[in-house]
């Protein structure tokens, strides 16, 4: 379909905003990837019965679909030559926050959950580096983690509930509550579960990001899929207590083996909620950036500590330097505690 038939075909079918000027179509071209795609249209949906529309109408002409959240994904998946959906907009509601959960709108932003959160003692674990504009619907559409990874897990490991929309317009629920199990998770089950040996023998890496995860559920396999199976329209998801003391440390090494000794050590720590590593290339650039950190010319690595505790974090984060002693370390930079 060209863009003018989609725009006339679609627009008395829905109440939101379809747009196909050159305009609009550029500026959802592009995201933070390098590439660019110019779709066919651009439709912002204003309720979930609007997108089912939209989604049907897709399905039954043949026409691809990409859902978007705030396009920071950096290898191109909001982009496609179909009809962008933007669901930033509009789907922007905390709909409710109850004692370890809230259920939120995808169009919601991390910081916007987590800044509602505060009064009530709680975040959400996964943290990463753009929380102001990420998407909640973005992070569960690619499986989002963060820094702290390693210690809280990725946005999978804390959705607890999804309704969306699939690519007949349907819309449906899952649920991690084994009694409210839909009617699309038994069919699930009968297509994997015959085969979950091989599965969990294909699959044994602690952490991994690629493909379609066929080792759980329905709310597992749609975690990471992109949109690729279904559009999220809403999500019930797990809290944790806000830390009553976060601090970050750098610290400098004159070896990359030292600064990852270092970092493997650092993680048996039950207060090091995150520990990144910082090569040579990235040493480089800090010494030449405008920044405050004076990097010595004889360091090759460095590790970014961050550390989380309900309280003396700075105490915890001494007793884990402790554990270094022997190592090359020092200390680059050291926050107010």
């Amino acid at each position: 379909m060209t863009p003018q038939q989609i725009a006339d075909e679609l627009t008395p079918l829905v109440r939101g905003r379809v747009s196909i000027d050159d305009v609009t179509r550029r500026l959802y071209s592009t995201d933070a990837s390098p590439f660019q795609i110019v779709p066919a249209a651009v439709f912002v949906p204003e309720s979930e019965d609007d997108l089912a529309v939209a989604v049907r109408f897709a399905a039954e002409n043949g026409v691809p679909i990409v859902p978007r959240g705030a396009g920071t994904g950096l290898a191109g998946e909001s982009l496609g030559a179909g009809i962008v959906i933007d669901l930033s907009v509009h789907f922007r509601g905390i709909l409710e926050i109850g004692d370890d959960w809230v259920r939120v709108q995808p169009g919601v932003t991390l910081r916007e959950l987590n800044d509602a959160l505060a009064p009530h003692g709680r975040r959400f674990a996964p943290d990463p580096s753009n929380a102001d504009v990420v998407t909640l619907g973005g992070m569960i559409a690619t499986n989002a983690s963060g820094g702290t990874a390693f210690r809280h897990g990725s946005t999978r490991q804390h959705v607890m509930g999804l309704r969306y929309v699939l690519a007949d317009g349907k819309i449906q629920g899952s649920t991690k509550n084994e009694e409210r199990r839909s009617e699309d998770d038994l069919a699930l089950d009968a297509l994997l579960v015959p085969h979950r040996q091989t599965i969990m023998d294909l699959d044994k890496k602690a952490f991994n990001h690629c493909g379609y995860d066929l080792s759980g559920d329905m709310i597992d396999l749609l975690v990471g899929s992109e949109g690729t199976l279904a559009i999220t329209t809403e999500a019930t998801l797990a809290t944790i207590p806000r830390a009553g003391g976060v601090a970050q440390y750098i610290l400098g090494y004159h070896t990359l083996d030292a600064a990852i000794a270092a970092g493997l050590t650092l993680r048996t720590h039950a207060s090091v909620a995150g520990c990144d590593l910082l090569d040579q290339r990235l040493l480089s650039l800090a010494r030449t950036s405008k920044t405050v950190l004076a990097v010595p010319p004889d360091l090759v690595a460095a590790i970014i500590v961050t550390f989380e505790a309900e309280a003396s974090v700075g105490r915890l984060a001494q007793a884990s330097f402790d554990s270094l002693r022997g190592s090359e370390v020092m200390v680059l930079a050291e926050p107010a505690i």
